[in-house]
């Protein structure tokens, strides 16, 4: 016997996403993950506030660890965005537990790109709440 049919029209999927701009989230989780090249990230996931259920989580991915120094780099970079909308302002040097953050409130600057012929929205900038 087979199970519920269920008939999706990614069009109507896809004009509930939210529009591109700044909003309120706060950080849902904090994990060191693998990609599928093999190299070290942390994933963030975020909680958006006031968006329609269905996207109110976004993740953003952070490469730590890798052959390519500029991969790198920008992931170092984003991190310290991030720290810093958070309200933790990290010294050269320091070790940060990124556990700290979860819960933390802050602004994303949200857009959309597509991946696998799909929208979906992607974290652009991080900023202190007002």
């Amino acid at each position: 016997m087979p199970g519920p049919i269920v008939r999706f029209d990614h069009h109507s999927i896809e004009v509930v996403i939210p529009n591109e701009g700044d909003y309120s989230a706060f950080v849902h989780s904090v994990k060191e993950r693998v990609s599928e090249r093999g190299n070290a990230t942390i994933q963030v996931v975020y909680e958006v506030l006031e968006v329609d259920p269905a996207w109110d989580r976004v993740s953003e991915y952070f490469v730590v660890s890798c052959l390519n120094p500029r991969a790198v780099a920008i992931g170092q970079r984003r991190l310290f965005s991030l720290c810093r909308a958070c309200g933790l302002v990290p010294l050269e040097g320091d070790e940060v537990d990124l556990g700290q953050l979860v819960g933390r409130e802050l602004e994303l600057r949200l857009g959309h790109e597509t991946y696998e012929q799909r929208k979906r929205l992607r974290v652009l900038a991080h900023h202190r709440r007002p």
